[in-house]
C-alpha cells in the first residue's frame, strides 16, 4: 500500500530529484527509490535494505542427473542498510548512479550497486541496467541477496520451464538445471517410495530441466539476472522478491512495458531471439515414436497406413543401437548409424520421403559412451570435459549403468568436431530432425580445457544447456537446412530459446498427477512462453514407467494415451513416445481400437495444419506464443487470471484438455468473447464471460472457437467430419 501511495504522490507532484529519460530516482536521507516509466522497481531504506550478504556453503549430491542441494549459512545474513548514492554524467550524457551500501556494525563487506538507463538488446530499449559487486575484504561472504519491492496483489510468471505452479507467487525456486525427478513432489507417496527404493531420484516442485533467472511481473515489468551462477528466487514474501546469488558479482536489467502483458512477453522473445518457423512437414501429421530396427519401423508404417493414420515422420531414437539397464532399454550413445540394427536405413529414409512424404527422425545428446568408437575418436584429441583438479584427464560420468564423456562446448575444436558428427552422421544420412537430449548431469567438478573461460563450476553447469542448443542450431544452419529440419530440446538456460527450434516437456510420468503427469505439461508451456520460448510439445502418453517391489505399478493406460493424444492435436507437434519400458505401456499400436481412435486424431491435426502454421509463424515473427494462458489474450478479464489449465491455441481456439480419469463432462470457463463449441452441431453461440459444462467423451477434447474467427469455415469442416 505504501508503494502505491508513493507512486500516486509521484504522479501528482513529479518531485523527483533526477531523471534520465524514463529512469527516475527519488532519494532522501533515509533511502532512495528507482522508477522506470513511472513504475517503482527498486527501493532501499535503512529499515528495508535492498541488499543483504551472507556466507553460505552449498553441498551438491548428484545421482544420474538428480541433484540434492543442502545449504548452510555460516555467517549472516547481514543487512546492507547504510548507503551513499552518487550521480555521474558521462561524456555521452548518460547518467550512471552508484550506490555504496554497507552495514554500520560490520566492516567486512560492501556492496557497489551501479544502475543506468539501458542500451538496446536486439533493438529493444532496456529500461534499467545494473551491476552489483560484493567487496568482502578478509571476510568469507559469498552470497548477494537482492530485494525487489512487490505488492500483495502482484503475480509472477516464468523462471524458464516450471511444471507445478504457473504463478510463482508464494514459492521459492532454485535456478539449477537437473533431472526433474520421478513425481516432482516430495510429499506424494509415489515420490516417497522412489526415495526409499532409489534415494535421490524423487524430485520436488521446483526441479526442472530449464531453469532461467528471469520472470515477468503482473505489474508489467520483466526482470533478468544475467548470470548462470546458482541462485534462488524467493516469491514467498508478499512485500518483496528476494533473489539470492551465489556470486560476488552479477549483472541484470529491467524491461518495463505498460502497454500490456502480451506486449511484454513479445519483448522477452525479442530479447532472447525467436524460434524459426517449423518446417511445413511437421504439421502434416503425427510423428510416431518406435524402436526395433528397419523392418519393425516399416511394419509400423504399414499398420499406420492401413488405419489411415496421418503420418509426418517416424522417430527412431535407437538408430545407433541399444543397451539394457534396470531403468529399461536405453540407446547406445554412439551417434552413428548401427547398420546391423537398422539395415538399409539410408535407402529407406530416401524411399519414405520420396514415395510417401514421411520423414525419419533420430536422437542425439552431447555425451558419448566410453565403449563406442566416437568416444575414442574424441578422447584422443581431448574433446570432452575434463576433471577440474586435473585438466589432463577426461571426466567420465555414470549416466545410469553406463559411462560417458561429455563434449566440451567451450572448446572450439571440440564444437567443430561435434557439429561435423551431426552433419555427417545425421543430416547426410537423411534425418529431418532429432531429439537433442540431456545436458543436465554435469557435475560442478567437470571443467573445460579452455583456460580462458573464467567460469565457476556452478556457472558451467547451468550454462551448458544453452550452448548445447547452440551446437545443434549451428550444425543445421551450416548445412543450409534450417527450413527443413526440426530438433527439439528439453534442457535450457537464458538464451537457449534463441537457438532451439522446439521445446519438449521432458520425462513426465505416465499418469494424471498435476506435479509430474499430463497436467504439468500445460504449466510448462505457459512458463516457457513467459521466458521467451513460444513453441512447446510433449511426449504423448508420458515417458516414465516404474514397476518395483510390488510398491509401484506406474504404467500407461489406454485412456491416458488417447487423452494426451487428443490434447496434442492442439499443439504445434503431435509426437508419440513408447516410454522407458515400452512393453509395460499401452501403445498406439497395441490394438485395433486404439489405432482407429488415434488415426482420427491425427487426421484432425493434419486438417488444422494451415491454422497451426499461421500460429507458428505469428510466434516466429511477432513473438506471440502458440500456446498461451487465457489472460495473455484477455488481460482485461480478471477471471482469466485464475484459469491455469485452459489455453489459447493461436488466436481463435480455446482448449480445455481433460486431465482426470473417467471424466465424460468438463466445466470450461469462456472469457469475454463469442464462442462456439467445436463439437456442437447446432453451433450455439456462447457469450463470455461464462462457465459452461460440455460433454467430453474420449477423443473429443473440449475446444471452443471464436465466432468471429477468419477460420470458422475450417472449424466447421472439422466439426462436420470428425464429430463422431
Amino acid at each position: 500500500m505504501f508503494s502505491v501511495l508513493l507512486l500516486t504522490f509521484f504522479i501528482l507532484t513529479s518531485s523527483f530529484e533526477s531523471s534520465s529519460g524514463t529512469l527516475m530516482v527519488d532519494r532522501d536521507v533515509n533511502g532512495f527509490r528507482v522508477f522506470v516509466n513511472g513504475l517503482e522497481i527498486l527501493y532501499h531504506s535503512n529499515s528495508e535494505p535492498m541488499f543483504h550478504i551472507s556466507q553460505t556453503e552449498i553441498n551438491f549430491t548428484e545421482r544420474h542427473g538428480n541433484f540434492r542441494i543442502n545449504e548452510t549459512i555460516e555467517a549472516g545474513p547481514v543487512p546492507m542498510n547504510t548507503f551513499h548514492l552518487q550521480e555521474e554524467t558521462l561524456e555521452n550524457d548518460r547518467v550512471i548512479w552508484t550506490a555504496t551500501l554497507s552495514n554500520a556494525d560490520d566492516t567486512n563487506g560492501t556492496i557497489i550497486f551501479r544502475f543506468w538507463q539501458g542500451d538496446n538488446i536486439n533493438n529493444l530499449q532496456i529500461g534499467l541496467r545494473f551491476d552489483v559487486t560484493l567487496h568482502v575484504g578478509d571476510s568469507q561472504y559469498n552470497r548477494i541477496v537482492m530485494r525487489i519491492p512487490s505488492l500483495l496483489s502482484e503475480h509472477f510468471y516464468g523462471l524458464g520451464e516450471q511444471f507445478t505452479d504457473f504463478d510463482l507467487k508464494g514459492h521459492k525456486y532454485t535456478i539449477w538445471t537437473r533431472e526433474q525427478g520421478v513425481g516432482r513432489n516430495l510429499s506424494h507417496p509415489l515420490t516417497q517410495i522412489m526415495e526409499l527404493i532409489d534415494p535421490g531420484t524423487g524430485g520436488d516442485f521446483d526441479y526442472t530441466y530449464w531453469p532461467q533467472p528471469t520472470f515477468v511481473s503482473s505489474r508489467r515489468y520483466f526482470f533478468a539476472l544475467e548470470s548462470s551462477a546458482y541462485s534462488i528466487f524467493n516469491f514467498e514474501n508478499s512485500s518483496a522478491v528476494e533473489i539470492s546469488i551465489q556470486s560476488a558479482q552479477a549483472t541484470g536489467y529491467f524491461v518495463v512495458d505498460q502497454i500490456s502483458l502480451m506486449s511484454l512477453v513479445r519483448s522477452v522473445s525479442q530479447i532472447f531471439g525467436r524460434q524459426p518457423e517449423l518446417p511445413e512437414w511437421v504439421s502434416t501429421g503425427a510423428i510416431l515414436g518406435v524402436q526395433g530396427g528397419t523392418d519393425k519401423m516399416l511394419q509400423y508404417v504399414s499398420e499406420a497406413e492401413k488405419h489411415n493414420v496421418a503420418l509426418s515422420a517416424m522417430w527412431i531414437q535407437d538408430w545407433s543401437g541399444k543397451i539394457t539397464t534396470t531403468f529399461g532399454t536405453r540407446v547406445f550413445w554412439n551417434w552413428q548409424w548401427n547398420r546391423d540394427w537398422y539395415p538399409r536405413l539410408d535407402e529407406v529414409i530416401a524411399e519414405l520421403r520420396q514415395l510417401k512424404n514421411i520423414r525419419v527422425l533420430s536422437y542425439i545428446n552431447p555425451s558419448l559412451n566410453v565403449e563406442g568408437n566416437l568416444f575414442a575418436d574424441g578422447d584422443r584429441f581431448g574433446y570432452f570435459l575434463r576433471k577440474e583438479d586435473d585438466l589432463s584427464e577426461t571426466y567420465v560420468q555414470d549416466f545410469g549403468e553406463f559411462y560417458c564423456g561429455t563434449v566440451d562446448v567451450w572448446n572450439s575444436d571440440a564444437v567443430a568436431w561435434y557439429k561435423n558428427v551431426i552433419k555427417r552422421n545425421l543430416l547426410e544420412l537423411g534425418f529431418s530432425g532429432w531429439m537433442a537430449d540431456f545436458e543436465e548431469y554435469t557435475p560442478i567438478t567437470a571443467s573445460t580445457s579452455n583456460i580462458s573461460v573464467q567460469l565457476t563450476g556452478y556457472e558451467r553447469h547451468n550454462l551448458l544447456p544453452m550452448l548445447w542448443a547452440k551446437v545443434n542450431r549451428e550444425a543445421v544452419e551450416e548445412a543450409g537446412l534450417l527450413n527443413d529440419v526440426m530438433f527439439w530440446t528439453r534442457s535450457g538456460a537464458a538464451g537457449a530459446s534463441g537457438y532451439t527450434t522446439m521445446l519438449w516437456g521432458g520425462d513426465q510420468n505416465v499418469d494424471w498427477t498435476f506435479s509430474d503427469g499430463l497436467p504439468s505439461t500445460i504449466t510448462a508451456a505457459f512458463s516457457a512462453a513467459f521466458s521467451g520460448m513460444g513453441l512447446f510439445h510433449f511426449d504423448i502418453g508420458g515417458f516414465t514407467t516404474k514397476e518395483a517391489l510390488n510398491l509401484i505399478n506406474l504404467t500407461r493406460s489406454k485412456e491416458l494415451l488417447l487423452r494426451s493424444a487428443e490434447y496434442a492435436v492442439f499443439t504445434p507437434v503431435m509426437r508419440t513416445h513408447e516410454g522407458n519400458q515400452p512393453a509395460a505401456n499401452h501403445q498406439v499400436y497395441s490394438e485395433e481400437d486404439t489405432w482407429t481412435k488415434f488415426a482420427r486424431l491425427t487426421q484432425i491435426f493434419r486438417a488444422l495444419g494451415n491454422y497451426s502454421r499461421t500460429a507458428i509463424r505469428q510466434n516466429s515473427i511477432d513473438g506471440i506464443p502458440v500456446m498461451r494462458p487465457l489472460f495473455l489474450q484477455y488481460e482485461t478479464d480478471p477471471q482469466s487470471f485464475g484459469i491455469n489449465y485452459e489455453y489459447m491455441y493461436g488466436d481463435d481456439l480455446l482448449v480445455a484438455p481433460v486431465l482426470h480419469i473417467g471424466q465424460d463432462h468438463q466445466r470450461v470457463y469462456l472469457p469475454p468473447d463469442q464462442w462456439i463449441f467445436l463439437w456442437d452441431n447446432e453451433k450455439v453461440v456462447h457469450f463470455g464471460p461464462l462457465n459452461v459444462t460440455v460433454p467430453s467423451p474420449l477423443g473429443h477434447t473440449p475446444v471452443f472457437y471464436r465466432n468471429r474467427s477468419n477460420w470458422t469455415d475450417l472449424f466447421d469442416d472439422i466439426r462436420i467430419k470428425y464429430s463422431k
